[in-house]
């Protein structure tokens, strides 16, 4: 799964950010991955010390994978609440 991940990681469409650490000369790198669909949440993974993103490839492609599933699922609530706001006329059905 690892490897397949890793894959993964090295052909999605992403951006690579450079960022100088205050105080410090030391060059900090990161890849952004934009979610498949338009979002205003982030999920930020550190690899830590000695470590390589590579090595998180399967955390940033399951919150990747999630954020898809979970904007399909919102999507989906959203429009079955408008139905039963409708069919309440403007009241909205606490057991939805």
């Amino acid at each position: 799964m690892q490897q397949r991940a890793r894959q993964w990681l090295s052909t999605v469409p992403k951006e690579t950010w450079h960022e100088t650490a205050a105080g410090a000369k030391l060059r900090l790198v990161a890849d952004y991955v934009p979610a498949a669909k338009p979002t205003t949440r982030t999920v930020v993974i550190a690899h830590g010390y000695m470590n390589t993103k590579e090595s998180q490839a399967d955390k940033i492609r399951l919150f990747h994978q999630l954020a898809t599933t979970c904007w399909r699922q919102t999507t989906a609530a959203m429009a079955s609440r408008k139905a039963t706001t409708s069919a309440t006329a403007g009241r909205i059905d606490s057991t939805t």
